[in-house]
């Protein structure tokens, strides 16, 4: 049955499925709608297509994601990582339109998966993420970490060739300076380094988008995606070496 809500509380039928099949046109406003099934219903539910006309208009994912989690490993951690998937779905958009190219589709299921023999925090490969059961039971509030590794299922990168200090620095830029926003990194001038990889590659990130180019993030990990990152990159986005951009960075937190 489809069910609407005018409050979001209390729940009344609208019209019944008829041949796999359920359409209605109500005269009233609902704030929620759900679909019902009868309790001794066993057979499971394969939803094709849902269409709704509505002012405003419904807005579409464009690239929608389903996160799986697995505690198998550790159920008594099942609840926590159920609200990791849940965090990391909502941050879905947010990751794929700092990370978009033309052409690419993020992956549409990502799997996440906590494990007893995992030593260290987490990793990701292809559309699945791995974490350390132990250091995330110690360290429940380090859910960014899982937003690192979305980005790294995200960024897709053909080959090798691309410098270990930027995909980390990059996923960082995204973790720090996009999700924890709210939460910069302070770094002391002696201890910056560009290719210092991870936080501090994400601050020397952010420096440029605020200082040179406000898609320059995006657009070198465009250059990564497709396999065409080379150091001639920074020149052609900046007019400036990496090494000379470094120095301006390492200068500008000097007056901070």
């Amino acid at each position: 049955m489809l069910e609407g809500s005018t409050d979001g509380k209390t729940f009344a039928v609208i019209a019944k499925f008829e041949g796999g099949k359920v359409s209605a046109a109500p005269a009233k406003e609902f704030r929620a709608i759900r679909l019902a099934f009868p309790g001794d219903d066993k057979e499971a539910l394969h939803l094709r297509e849902i269409t709704m006309q509505s002012e405003p208009p419904v807005a579409v994912f464009e690239n929608p994601v389903e996160f799986v989690p697995d505690s198998s490993d550790v159920p008594e951690m099942t609840e926590w990582l159920d609200g990791v998937a849940l965090l990391c779905e909502k941050q879905y958009p947010m990751i794929c339109t700092v990370l978009k190219s033309d052409g690419y589709t993020p992956p549409k299921r990502i799997t996440i998966t906590l494990k007893k023999d995992e030593k260290g925090v987490a990793y990701a490969t292809g559309s699945r993420i791995v974490g350390g059961a132990k250091y995330f039971a110690a360290h429940k509030a380090d859910t960014g970490a899982f937003i690192h590794e979305a980005a790294h299922c995200v960024q897709a990168y053909r080959g090798r060739g691309n410098p270990g200090w930027l995909v980390e620095g990059v996923a960082d830029y995204v973790r720090f300076f996009k999700y924890e926003a709210n939460q910069p990194a302070k770094l002391k001038p002696e201890q910056a380094k560009y290719n210092g990889s991870y936080r501090t590659t994400a601050a020397f990130l952010h420096y440029l988008s605020e200082t040179h180019d406000k898609e320059i993030v995006r657009k070198l990990n465009v250059a990564m995606r497709n396999g065409k990152y080379t150091d001639e990159i920074w020149t052609t986005l900046t007019k400036k070496t990496v090494e000379e951009l470094g120095r301006d960075w390492v200068k500008s937190l000097a007056k901070d």
